[in-house]
């Protein structure tokens, strides 16, 4: 039964691997996902050597959402 249940979870994680795959390709075509990464909280420091880039604003929102999908999912699954 375990074994049933492991494989259950490397196929759901293939499908999710697969699934964020796609959204990173097709996110320059997608223009819900052209404010990301340009948000107000958002660092970035150019110069002339250096150039420095710290999305705080972005990930504090993706780390939401996606706690919000996993444990949907995790609802779901158990």
């Amino acid at each position: 039964m375990i074994n049933m249940d492991i494989g259950k979870y490397l196929i759901f994680s293939g499908f999710i691997l697969v699934f964020i795959g796609l959204v990173f390709m097709l996110s320059d075509k997608i223009p819900i996902f052209n404010f990301f990464g340009k948000l107000f909280g958002d660092f970035s420091y150019k110069s002339e050597n250096v150039s420095i880039f710290v999305p705080f604003t972005s990930m504090i929102i993706l780390s939401i959402i996606l706690s919000l999908l996993f444990n949907l999912f995790s609802k779901f699954f158990k």
